[in-house]
């Protein structure tokens, strides 16, 4: 399942480069924001919790359960009571040797 949200990128693509240009737009938009982690961005609202990946086209709804990182701080996702990791092409993937989302710098 592929989980970029095509109108949150188009809505974020202006400022995906800018951590604090991204925070205030979801602020306006009422969104609650936590502080970016290595160009994580994790958004929150009505109990469920989006992604955005700075300087990247992985930009979520908030679709997500919950969102935490792993050992390796590689993102993972729970959706639907399951947790996931997200791929390069923004797939919800059960391998974590096919996660991109990282909160690794590179």
């Amino acid at each position: 399942m592929n989980v970029i949200s095509k109108e949150m990128l188009e809505n974020f693509k202006s400022v995906l480069n800018n951590g604090v240009e991204t925070i205030t737009r979801l602020a306006e938009q009422g969104y609650e924001t936590f502080e970016p982690f290595n160009d994580i961005i994790v958004y929150k609202k009505d109990g469920k919790e989006g992604l955005i990946c700075l300087g990247t086209d992985i930009v979520t709804d908030v679709i997500f359960d919950k969102t935490d990182f792993n050992e390796r701080e590689i993102v993972m996702a729970q959706y639907e009571g399951e947790w996931y990791f997200i791929d390069e092409n923004g797939n919800l993937t059960a391998n974590e040797d096919d996660a991109f989302v990282s909160a690794s710098p590179s």
